[in-house]
């Protein structure tokens, strides 16, 4: 009796040394990547450009340092349920950050229409869809060259995004960016106001301050 007890408290003591490890991980995790005020701004003005509706409800924001994003080839990473964006902090430096967090909130408004699944690593004809109905087609067509199946999904979203048009009221020529090839154009540009805004590394030191741009890509 006294022997089971014993394993009792040796039980108990180690899920609660393995319960506080776990905690100790997610505070450390957590701590690699925070919320900075300049790019929830910044990815704000973009959703506004491209994915409207998020405004109301906009997905979590956070910077990471590049560890937790070890690829130099991943730009940012969306988690559906958590909603939440995470861009590594080299993405800043790149020249592409605005791209980059379009990609990332086409992730968020594929999963607030309910169109996500999980083909093409997250990247399926949704995806692929809610990206050309924004004007953003040559990134999903970019984006389909690197996954297996990206072809065919991307194909399937032209189709998707043509039968809405013939349902509807046909949209102005060149709406989605489509050449008559077939390809897509990057998107023309419209002026916007431009905003400064700085992003601070984990210890809230400056890394850099960027100006999104006085004409942006629509």
């Amino acid at each position: 009796m006294q022997s089971n007890f014993r394993k009792l408290l040796l039980t108990s003591a180690t899920r609660a040394s393995f319960s506080v490890m776990l905690t100790m991980a997610s505070v450390t995790a957590l701590a690699q990547c925070w919320q900075d005020a300049g790019l929830s701004q910044l990815t704000a003005n973009v959703a506004r450009q491209y994915f409207p509706g998020l405004l109301q409800s906009m997905p979590h924001v956070y910077l990471c340092s590049d560890d937790q994003i070890p690829d130099p080839r991943v730009g940012g990473i969306y988690t559906t349920g958590e909603r939440a964006m995470r861009i590594p902090l080299r993405s800043t430096s790149q020249g592409n950050l605005t791209m980059t967090l379009a990609h990332e909130l086409g992730h968020a408004e594929t999963e607030r229409r309910g169109l996500f699944d999980q083909s093409v690593q997250g990247h399926g004809v949704g995806w692929m869809r809610v990206m050309i109905e924004a004007g953003l087609g040559h990134e999903a067509q970019r984006t389909a060259a690197f996954f297996a199946g990206g072809g065919q999904a991307f194909q399937l979203a032209q189709q998707a995004v043509a039968d809405v048009g013939r349902s509807q009221s046909p949209p102005s020529a060149g709406a989605t960016g489509q050449r008559p090839d077939g390809s897509y154009a990057r998107p023309t540009t419209r002026c916007v106001t431009r905003i400064e805004y700085l992003i601070t590394d984990a210890n809230g030191r400056r890394v850099e301050v960027q100006e999104f741009p006085g004409c942006a890509a629509k």
